[in-house]
C-alpha cells in the first residue's frame, strides 16, 4: 500500500530545497559557443578588456507557456539541469524549466515516439503566441505577433523560417530503443546509444550486458526487411550486424547473433571466406565476451606495446589480403607444426642479399638447380666422348657412352617444378 505524502510535507520540502513548481516553455535560442551575442559581457581585471560569460554556453532562452508578455530581448538564459550531461534542445522544442534556489534550469521533454525531434513547438508556439511579420530587434530572424508585439521564433537568429538551427535537419528517422526491465539507457537524437541491461536475451534471464552503438542501421530507420512493420513512434533494438558501429559486451545467456561482412536488409552477408583452418570455431556467441563491429577498425599504441593474449585458439579470417610491415624483426616460437597452404598459388621468401637459413647452425649452402644441371650435362658430355691414346692411335669413345647420354636426358628431372631459389 502506497503512503501518500501530505501537502504540508511537500511544501516543507520545497522550502527546504528552495524548490518551485516546474514550468514548460519553448526554446527560442540555443547558446552553442562564446561568439553568441546573447552571452552577458563583463570587464576583465587589469587591462579592462571585455570578455563573455562562457559558463552560460549550453544554455538556452526559453519562452514559458505561462508567461506570454516577456519580449525576446528580456528572456533570460536558462542553464542545463545537469551541466555534466547535456542534451541540447532545438529551436522550437519544448523543455521543462525548473527553478532551484532562484535559478532556472532546463531539461528536454522526451515523450514523443521519435528521438530526433521531440515536442516540436513550431505549431504549438503559433497557437500560443500567434504569427506576424518580421521585425528588427534583439530577436532578429524572429517574427512579431501583430496584436501583442511579442516576437515569435522562426528558427533562431541566424536560421531560415521553419528550421531548427543553422544546419540541423529533421529528415533522419530515429527510433527509441526497446526496453527491458531494469534497463539504464542513454540515447541521443542521432541514433547513438549506450544500454546497460541485465535481461535483454531471448529467455530474459539475468545476463548483464552493455551495448554501445553509434548509428541506427539503415533498414531500421527506413523500415526495410525485417523492420517493415516498424513505424516512427515504434521501437527498435541494437543490430550488431547492420548498425553503423557497435560494441557489445555480453555474459551468461546473452547470445550475440554476429554475422561477418555487410549484411543486407534480408539478412544475407557478402562475406565469402570460411574459417576452414580455425579449430573449434564457436557454434554460438554467448557467455562473457566482447564484440566490436564496424566499417573500419583501427588499433593504435602510441608509445608502448600492443599485447594480445588468448587462452584458446585465435585466427584471422579475411576476404582480402593480410600484410605485416615492421621496422623491426619478427620472431615466432611455436610448440606445434606450422602448415602453410597457398591453394595452387605462389609462396615467396624475399631476402634480397640476406641469408635464408634452414635449420640450426646453418652453414651448408644450398645448391642452385639449373647451374647443377648445366654442370652435370657438361660432365656427362665429356664422359660420353672420352678417348684414350693407344699405340694404334686414339681409342674409340667408351662403349657405355649411350648410358651417359641417357643420364643426360634425365638431368632436368632433378629440378623442382614449383620451388625456386636464386
Amino acid at each position: 500500500m502506497f503512503r501518500q505524502t501530505s501537502n504540508n510535507t511537500q511544501t516543507a520540502r520545497q522550502k527546504r530545497f528552495n524548490l518551485k513548481k516546474t514550468d514548460v516553455g519553448i526554446v527560442t535560442e540555443v547558446i552553442l559557443d562564446e561568439t553568441n551575442e546573447s552571452l552577458p559581457k563583463f570587464k576583465t581585471v587589469g587591462e579592462g578588456a571585455t570578455a563573455v560569460h562562457t559558463g552560460k554556453v549550453g544554455g538556452v532562452k526559453v519562452r514559458l507557456l505561462s508567461n506570454q508578455e516577456v519580449n525576446d530581448d528580456d528572456l533570460k538564459i536558462v542553464y542545463p539541469l545537469d551541466d555534466t550531461l547535456k542534451t541540447l534542445p532545438l529551436l522550437g522544442e519544448e523543455v521543462q524549466v525548473h527553478t532551484i534556489s532562484g535559478k532556472k534550469f532546463y531539461s528536454r521533454l522526451l515523450v514523443d515516439g521519435t528521438l530526433n525531434i521531440q515536442n516540436t513547438g513550431n505549431d504549438k508556439y503559433k497557437d500560443q503566441f500567434g504569427e506576424g511579420e518580421n521585425v528588427q530587434g534583439g530577436g532578429g530572424g524572429y517574427s512579431s505577433n501583430q496584436s501583442t508585439g511579442i516576437s515569435q521564433p522562426q528558427g533562431g537568429p541566424s536560421s531560415n523560417k521553419g528550421q531548427y538551427g543553422d544546419y540541423f535537419t529533421a529528415d533522419e528517422k530515429i527510433h527509441k530503443l526497446k526496453l527491458y526491465e531494469g534497463d539504464t539507457i542513454l540515447e541521443s537524437r542521432f541514433g547513438q546509444s549506450i544500454r546497460f541491461s541485465g535481461y535483454n536475451n531471448d529467455d530474459n534471464t539475468f545476463s548483464p550486458t552493455i551495448i554501445i552503438r553509434n548509428r541506427e542501421s539503415d533498414p531500421s530507420r527506413e523500415a526495410q526487411g525485417e523492420y517493415q512493420s516498424q513505424k516512427i513512434g515504434g521501437t527498435t533494438e541494437e543490430d550488431v550486424n547492420r548498425d553503423g558501429s557497435i560494441i557489445a559486451m555480453g555474459s551468461r545467456d546473452k547470445q550475440i547473433d554476429f554475422v561477418p561482412g555487410t549484411v543486407d536488409d534480408k539478412g544475407t552477408s557478402d562475406f565469402e571466406q570460411m574459417p576452414d583452418t580455425f579449430k573449434d570455431y564457436p557454434s554460438e556467441l554467448s557467455g562473457d565476451q566482447i564484440l566490436i563491429n564496424s566499417g573500419r577498425l583501427i588499433f593504435s599504441s602510441k608509445t608502448a606495446e600492443m599485447i594480445f593474449y588468448s587462452k584458446g585458439n585465435y585466427g584471422f579470417i579475411s576476404d582480402s589480403n593480410m600484410s605485416i610491415d615492421n621496422a623491426g624483426g619478427i620472431d615466432i616460437t611455436t610448440g606445434d607444426n606450422i602448415n602453410i597452404t597457398t591453394t595452387d598459388n605462389d609462396f615467396s621468401i624475399l631476402a634480397g642479399q640476406g641469408r635464408i637459413n634452414i635449420g640450426d647452425d646453418s652453414e651448408e649452402q644450398l645448391v642452385r638447380g639449373n647451374a647443377l644441371v648445366d654442370l652435370l650435362d657438361e660432365l656427362l658430355t665429356e664422359l660420353a666422348s672420352e678417348t684414350h691414346p693407344t699405340p694404334a692411335g686414339p681409342s674409340a669413345p667408351p662403349v657405355n657412352a649411350p648410358k651417359y647420354n641417357a643420364i643426360k636426358s634425365k638431368l632436368r628431372d632433378i629440378l623442382s617444378p614449383n620451388n625456386y631459389t636464386n
